[in-house]
């Protein structure tokens, strides 16, 4: 495979916090195998978490561990052999980074909003500066 992109971002000022993305090129046949092993993985419920309601139509979900309340890892196919694994994992409710400082805009899921006092937090009964329960990040399924 060809490495195309690829950022890593740890933030620690209390909780963990990590957001990154790689976007990698495969030879055909391994691409068929990485597609094959992925979709083994499924996808998890994801909709509605943080406003997201899909992803861009020119991009297809290959395999999502999301929780409602740690975040997402996802694998999107972004073009010929391409593919994209992005995680975003956080506690709280709630980034303190920008995340498309981070994750170009088109790898995020649509309608994705993990600011400080997004609508999702605020649905969870948590006001500005309420922390929830300790995280159990890192979660124990990877890509």
């Amino acid at each position: 495979m060809q490495i195309d992109e690829y950022q890593m971002t740890y933030y620690n000022p209390w909780d963990t916090q990590h957001l990154g993305y790689l976007t990698v090129t495969y030879e055909p046949e391994d691409f068929a195998k990485e597609t094959e092993r992925l979709g083994k993985i499924g996808c998890t419920e994801y909709l509605g978490y943080y406003g997201v309601t899909g992803f861009a139509a020119e991009y297809e979900l290959l395999a999502m561990d999301a929780d409602s309340y740690e975040g997402f890892a996802y694998a999107i196919c972004t073009g010929k052999n391409r593919i994209t694994y992005v995680v975003i994992r956080f506690c709280n409710y709630f980034l303190d980074l920008e995340t498309e400082q981070y994750i170009p805009k088109k790898y995020l899921p649509t309608g994705f909003d993990a600011s400080k006092d997004n609508e999702y937090k605020k649905s969870r009964g948590l006001g500005e500066g309420i922390k929830g329960n300790v995280c159990s990040y890192p979660r124990n399924q990877c890509f």
